[in-house]
């Protein structure tokens, strides 16, 4: 990328990678791999490599898009004039002074927040060619998670439902409807430019998974090996496997068809492991 290319418009400049997905479903693995694959990915992250520079706006602007549509596959003719200018406004103000700082030896450029997939559709208005990657988790497992920072603070907007203390079955609701409708919008508006990465897979068959992500990316299929080493498998993956087999069948009536929709298998056809103690998130 030139100096020039940075220089970005609304709807101008190079279009990014954007890389999003429910928090905990492995969104830091996919920014490592990319950073080490030459796309600039920013500078000024948090611990877990999300951008800063979007945090806010996200934390500001996703509960009243939510309460304006109740959804994540939404169009911006849903919202308020005023509203939407604002989103366009500051979203691309935002995404200028990430990618001024990119190097121009860098291949690529893009980021990593998680809740950007609750604003697919003003990233999209911003730039008509971006990709996305969203990594996505067993429902199962983000139902035990420790980690719902993202249910908690947009349960309410999304459904309109009050929730005190929020249950596995209120976290596994949530999944299943954002997370399905993500892939619903990025099936009709983003086609192959929206890749779904499954963290299973990157951790059963990491090369594979590599090597599907960077031509996916337009990236050169090269240092594989390398970019393996930055795959670590968490202990908690398959957590929900220890959990009581009656909480489990709960789960399955209430995302198992979201589960079903990302190549997940029936928990009936899958083997429990109750007798071990469960694991932590």
């Amino acid at each position: 990328m030139d100096g020039n290319s940075v220089n970005l418009t609304r709807g101008g400049g190079p279009s990014p990678i954007i890389v999003g997905g429910s928090r905990g479903s492995g969104t830091r693995l996919i920014r490592s791999l990319l950073a080490e694959s030459n796309v600039f990915m920013g500078y000024d992250d948090n611990d877990s490599g999300d951008a800063h520079v979007f945090s806010l706006l996200l934390q500001r602007y996703i509960n009243p898009i939510l309460q304006h549509t109740h959804t994540l596959d939404y169009s911006l003719s849903q919202l308020s004039q005023n509203l939407r200018e604002t989103l366009l406004t500051e979203f691309s103000t935002a995404a200028r002074h990430h990618a001024i700082l990119c190097p121009p030896s860098a291949i690529q450029w893009g980021w990593k927040n998680p809740r950007c997939m609750f604003i697919l559709p003003v990233l999209q208005e911003i730039y008509p060619q971006m990709r996305f990657i969203h990594v996505v988790r067993d429902g199962y497992d983000m139902a035990f998670s420790s980690n719902q920072r993202q249910s908690q603070k947009h349960y309410y907007a999304l459904f309109d439902e009050a929730r005190a203390n929020m249950t596995c079955e209120d976290h596994a609701k949530f999944w299943a409807r954002v997370n399905t409708e993500v892939l619903r919008w990025t099936r009709r508006e983003l086609g192959d430019r929206c890749l779904t990465v499954r963290l299973e897979d990157m951790c059963d068959q990491p090369e594979k998974a590599i090597q599907r992500l960077l031509e996916w990316a337009g990236l050169p299929v090269q240092n594989v090996g390398t970019l393996r080493s930055l795959v670590k498998s968490p202990q908690s993956l398959g957590r929900w496997r220890h959990q009581d087999q009656a909480v489990i069948a709960k789960l399955e009536r209430i995302c198992g068809e979201a589960r079903a929709s990302f190549g997940y298998p029936s928990a009936g056809n899958i083997p429990m492991l109750v007798e071990d103690a469960p694991r932590q998130a």
